[in-house]
């Protein structure tokens, strides 16, 4: 098992599906940001795991990007 927190592991993967998404539509972070109403040094800084995204900035990113983010329960067991 992991000695990482949970959150840090399912922002992880949240972040790994919103990375495939970026770079598999082409789009820049600008792109990406912008219809989510966020700014793009934000999602720089997401992305880069430099901060954990609230409930609103996954809403708006899922939305505008018509990706489903969340990962859902992820199994720690399998992380090992």
């Amino acid at each position: 098992m992991t000695d990482a927190p949970h959150y840090a592991i399912t922002t992880a993967a949240l972040v790994v599906t919103l990375q495939q998404c970026i770079s598999g539509r082409g789009l820049s972070l600008r792109a990406a940001a912008s219809p989510a109403g966020m700014d793009p040094t934000s999602l720089s800084r997401l992305l880069t795991g430099k901060v954990v995204p609230d409930l609103g900035t996954i809403a708006g990113l899922e939305q505008s990007l018509e990706v489903d983010l969340w990962p859902g329960r992820v199994n720690l067991a399998e992380r090992d």
